[in-house]
């Protein structure tokens, strides 16, 4: 029998096999240029027991500090939640201490691709961004919108949620539990009926090589 030529393919469906579902090869692709199959081992591992269905948040447009404490007094999981021990240092399945800078956010990066590939096994997902009229980098270059959007909308070959609900936390407020569905249907209307257009400066991070924008607050 031929072999595999691609032996890290192999290793990731063995890594799944146990779930009842495969991560499409595009999915594959985009884990194998961050992780190395014993990363993507622990990473798909820990994410078997640590997910909950359902109830996973994304962000894009803030800081993460605030991202993660709005889905920790609700008691959701960002990837931070989800990854569990892989973050903590004091941990000794964390493999922060020999990485560099750069192949720290490698190692996020591919965590995301898994991350977001879970949760299009569900139903529905809660993104948190800012809020109309610009809800997302008016690039459309942050690896929400380029990654992990993709992966939950079904466009890499894989399961769709159901369902995506935005909530705009920045606007503080009632605003803060206020959700409407943004996919497959964007009900944007029921926002802008119950709060308006705000007009608001948000200073956009540079994306890849773009100068900083200003739209009438923000990272990631």
């Amino acid at each position: 029998m031929a072999k595999s030529r691609h032996p890290k393919a192999n290793s990731q469906q063995s890594q799944t096999s146990s779930l009842g579902f495969e991560p499409s090869p595009a999915i594959r692709a985009l884990v194998r240029l961050w992780l190395t199959d014993q990363e993507a081992k622990d990473i798909y591992q820990q994410f078997q027991k640590s997910f909950i269905r359902n109830c996973q948040v994304l962000w894009s447009g803030m800081h993460r500090a605030q991202a993660q404490g709005w889905a920790d007094k609700r008691k959701l999981q960002t990837l931070t939640t989800a990854l569990g021990p892989l973050l903590d240092p004091s941990s000794p399945d964390c493999p922060h201490h020999p990485k560099s800078p750069s192949g720290w956010i490698r190692y996020i990066h591919g965590a995301s691709v898994i991350f977001a590939w879970y949760i299009s096994q569900g139903d529905t997902v809660t993104v948190l961004s800012q809020p109309p009229p610009q809800r997302f980098h008016p690039s459309g270059k942050t690896y929400y919108q380029t990654v992990e959007e993709p992966i939950i909308q079904g466009r890499m070959g894989n399961k769709p949620v159901k369902k995506i609900i935005v909530v705009h936390p920045s606007v503080g407020g009632k605003a803060e539990d206020f959700k409407y569905e943004m996919w497959p249907q964007d009900e944007v209307y029921v926002w802008t009926k119950a709060f308006g257009t705000r007009k608001i400066v948000i200073h956009w991070r540079p994306v890849q090589g773009e100068k900083s924008t200003k739209s009438p607050k923000s990272q990631r």
